[in-house]
């Protein structure tokens, strides 16, 4: 596989560019968010927290030649808080000369105005993160890639580069591409480089995906298939945390874990939908305490609806689908299945870690485990969802959103908890948003979740946890150039 890229990477350097002069184009949003959230633990009167984030994404595009460009994705006020770091959250606004927030309690005593927030006069300065930074090479009916470059696919359940306004996350791969365009037809091998380990070493973390797309805009069909390979290659190379299944696994071999999405899409006037399941399968590289490999076997499917009726006001959509969870009765196995945290059916749930305990069983994916403290970091998995929406367009200008999520467990939280109610409860979201022209959009957003009976713990431990309605409000602001 390497060997056909560094061919196809030579020979297309035989080509001749045809020059022209270099030109630089400069995009890109600053991004205000104001959230609070009542009752983040289920408690009425307990467990709450109000921030404010701002960040700004620079987007150049370099023109070094004719069909060859270079496009950039750098961040401006980031956060590198646990949790937060390698992400498009954009930094709590209170950014101090003393990070007291690691003691996780009061503050400690500094030595003067340069490093004590109480006496400080300005705020610490912040550095610019590079995201993403590629080469396209466009000829005819072929695009080379080369760099850190965006990942995008379907509908967005697994592979999502974050594009959206408010998205918090990134997809991006140090990859080598080549896409051949035959019609409507495209097909992009990839190799993408995780991580390189030793250079005298065989301790990689490597990618290779083939995605194959067909979209022809005169029927409105899009139809979709990206594979993805990744592999550890070696013991050394497999850093997968031990405590993935529930259990204290241990690792001593190499991870290959094999993905598969399909994607079907269909947009004419007035109507539009799009389903894209995933699978994942393939081996940790862990065994369990009996000493029995822990396979790899989850799945997920989302589905969008859309009706724009012509002449009206109102527009509906639903989402629905489900991902697996993981089942801790099989202990060789892990089924977990999550959704890309840019994925959203609701302003609360999946979005904030909510309740007193792993509901969702995500710790695999990287959440934060204490919802107070941290903001946008849980997945959805381990549920059936469905959620509708109504939009009300009262101008250009004003549009006013209704959503409604009722979602169900699929397996239960913790072994040790016993049986566990399935009924996730129930979140009814309002959203106002307000567009004066095209570069400003304003946002106002409220959330109300009614916890169900699934948040309260199981029959064992610990029983009867309280299940109090959490609200948010938002305030959000972007600026587009």
């Amino acid at each position: 596989m390497k060997t056909l890229f560094f061919i196809i990477f030579f020979s297309l350097f035989l080509n001749p560019l045809s020059a022209v002069a270099g030109d630089i184009d400069w995009s890109g949003r600053y991004r205000f968010e104001g959230v609070s959230v009542a009752n983040t633990t289920a408690v009425d009167g307990g467990g709450s927290k109000a921030y404010m984030l701002h960040h700004l994404l620079l987007e150049p595009k370099i023109v070094a030649a004719d069909g060859l460009n270079i496009y950039g994705t750098f961040g401006v006020m980031n956060n590198s808080r646990p949790y937060h770091s390698n992400s498009q959250m954009g930094q709590f606004m209170g950014s101090g000369p003393n990070p007291n927030y690691s003691t996780g309690t009061t503050a400690t005593s500094t030595t003067g105005a340069g490093d004590s927030n109480t006496l400080s006069e300005t705020q610490t300065p912040d550095s610019i993160k590079v995201h993403r930074l590629y080469m396209m090479w466009m000829q005819e009916f072929s695009t080379l890639i080369v760099g850190r470059a965006p990942i995008q696919f379907g509908l967005g359940m697994t592979h999502n580069a974050g594009l959206g306004e408010f998205d918090h996350w990134y997809d991006s791969k140090d990859i080598i591409g080549y896409k051949v365009l035959i019609g409507n037809m495209s097909i992009t091998p990839m190799m993408g480089k995780v991580n390189e380990g030793y250079l005298n070493r065989e301790d990689d973390v490597d990618d290779y995906m083939l995605q194959f797309q067909y979209d022809n805009p005169d029927t409105g069909l899009g139809l979709g298939v990206f594979y993805e390979q990744r592999v550890a290659l070696s013991r050394g190379g497999n850093d997968v945390p031990t405590a993935l299944t529930g259990v204290t696994g241990t690792v001593d071999d190499s991870w290959e874990g094999k993905r598969i999405n399909l994607s079907v899409t269909k947009n004419v006037e007035e109507f539009g939908i799009g389903v894209e399941a995933g699978f994942l399968n393939g081996n940790s590289g862990m065994k369990n305490s009996a000493g029995q490999p822990i396979a790899l076997e989850a799945f997920g499917l989302a589905s969008e609806f859309s009706y724009r009726p012509k002449g009206s006001a109102w527009d509906w959509g639903l989402k629905m689908g489900l991902a697996s969870g993981d089942n801790y009765s099989t202990d060789d196995k892990y089924e977990g299945f999550l959704f890309d945290r840019n994925y959203d059916v609701s302003l609360i749930l999946f979005n904030h870690v909510v309740g007193r305990y792993d509901t969702f069983i995500t710790h695999a994916g990287g959440k934060s485990t204490n919802g107070v403290a941290d903001a946008d970091t849980e997945s959805l998995s381990n549920v059936f969802y469905v959620s509708p929406t109504a939009h009300y367009h009262f101008s250009d200008r004003w549009t006013l959103s209704g959503r409604f999520l009722w979602a169900q467990l699929q397996e239960n939280p913790e072994i040790t908890m016993g049986t566990v109610a399935k009924d996730v409860g129930y979140e009814t979201d309002l959203m106002l948003r307000y567009q004066p022209h095209d570069r400003l959009a304003l946002g106002l957003d409220f959330g109300w979740l009614a916890p169900g009976d699934a948040f309260r713990g199981g029959d064992l431990r610990p029983p009867n946890q309280p299940t109090d309605s959490i609200y948010l409000m938002q305030t959000k602001a972007t600026v587009s150039f």
